[in-house]
């Protein structure tokens, strides 16, 4: 779901083979009709430029896109409910950066902001080869 949103309504086929040989294998798709990709790329966006993501991502040298969560358990005490972010970059199209979508979840692990943030933070920076 997030690659689509990502690509602007192209919803990439999954797939797990990036070469046959030296032939580059291509992920088919298909377009998903909507008006307002583009408005949900810009929500995305202001997460980490202003929202929930700011104090993790705000200053991440690659432009990046998310949302963070955290999921009630009824039940449960307070601190356990599970906890997730999903992110993606670049969201600048000339960003000299290989794509990347990502998404952690944490059952029971808190506020998604505190756990799994960090967490994405760090796979995207060792996808990308910066310090984290």
């Amino acid at each position: 779901m997030l690659a689509t949103l990502a690509n602007g309504g192209f919803k990439p086929r999954l797939h797990l083979v990036k070469r046959l040989g030296k032939a580059e294998v291509r992920p088919e798709g298909q377009r998903v009709p909507g008006r307002y990709w583009q408005v949900l790329q810009e929500g995305l966006r202001k997460t980490v430029t202003e929202g929930t993501a700011r104090h993790v991502l705000g200053d991440f040298p690659v432009p990046t896109g998310g949302k963070t969560g955290t999921a009630e358990t009824p039940g449960k005490r307070v601190g356990l409910e599970h906890a997730w972010y999903m992110g993606y970059g670049p969201t600048d199209p000339g960003a000299p950066y290989p794509p990347l979508v990502v998404v952690a979840f944490f059952e029971n692990g808190g506020e998604g902001s505190r756990v799994a943030l960090p967490a994405v933070k760090k796979v995207m920076a060792a996808y990308w080869g910066m310090a984290r």
